[in-house]
């Protein structure tokens, strides 16, 4: 039977990576001798699977993939989907009426057995907003497909919506998105431009806390769990870690839900934090 040391749960984007479409070498190779010594790695990240499937065919290692911030949890590289938490149609029109009195209209992300299409109503979106995620979809690859109403959706259920713009209208649609439907809705920088944010949705039960939860049930894990993020979609995965690994240039409201802060990804400075946090463990 393969020893068990313990979970290494990992954001991606601003982790782990310098930039969106490769993981360093160094980082690569180290996580590949830690899975080697017994520790069940995950990958927990807001990205959708064919975001991160080129970026992850150089893990060389058994992992657990826990997409669109918890979603779908998936085993690789055969790519078993393990859990599903998914949103439905009847609270797509809620949320769509919510976003559409105080912002613009949300985006449907369908989900790893959709192909990951995108769903959104052009007539609702300002014409700025439509000429900046017309950009982000060229970067990342997404396909994005018009409807004139979400009642013509071709789905009953989907992973998340998207909201994407400044902080400010962002925050209160997030509150009320929490507080009217218990909706799950942190908001991140958006990593493709500076000065735009994007609040991710998801169902009630779906957050990187839970996603770690759900790993280290199917895994059998029951060693240290250690987690590291650097935004505040990594609140819950910091706080269902051992010992929670902040980045440097993470947003200092996740600093408190840190035990060790770390040098940034530019720095690969997930290494040091992974050892420092390693090095707490083997204290007597």
């Amino acid at each position: 039977m393969e020893r068990m040391t313990g979970l290494i749960a990992l954001d991606i984007d601003g982790t782990i990576t310098i930039e969106s479409r490769t993981i360093p070498d160094e980082v690569v190779r180290y996580l590949a001798l830690l899975q080697a010594e017994g520790w069940v790695i995950a990958l927990v990240t807001g990205r959708t699977f064919n975001q991160c499937e080129k970026l992850v065919s150089c893990l060389p290692f058994s992992y657990f993939l826990a997409v669109q911030n918890g979603a779908i949890l998936l085993s690789m590289p055969e790519r078993r989907v393990i859990s599903r938490h998914y949103l439905d149609k009847e609270t797509l029109q809620t949320m769509s009426k919510i976003s559409m009195d105080h912002f613009h209209d949300v985006v449907v992300y369908s989900g790893y057995e959709h192909g990951d299409r995108c769903f959104y109503r052009p007539h609702a979106f300002c014409e700025e907003l439509l000429a900046y995620t017309a950009r982000r979809c060229e970067e990342y690859g997404e396909l994005w497909e018009p409807l004139d109403s979400f009642e013509r959706l071709p789905l009953e259920t989907f992973a998340s919506t998207k909201s994407f713009g400044a902080y400010e209208p962002l925050e209160p649609l997030s509150v009320l998105f929490k507080d009217r439907l218990k909706l799950h809705a942190p908001i991140n920088r958006d990593p493709f431009e500076v000065g735009y944010f994007v609040m991710q949705t998801t169902h009630p039960l779906v957050n990187k806390g839970q996603a770690v939860r759900d790993v280290k049930v199917y895994s059998g894990s029951s060693g240290l769990t250690i987690a590291a993020g650097d935004d505040c979609n990594d609140i819950e995965l910091l706080s269902a870690a051992d010992i929670a690994i902040a980045m440097g240039d993470s947003p200092v409201a996740l600093h408190k839900y840190a035990t060790i802060i770390a040098p940034p990804a530019s720095e690969l400075g997930i290494i040091q934090g992974l050892n420092q946090a390693i090095k707490e463990k083997e204290k007597p």
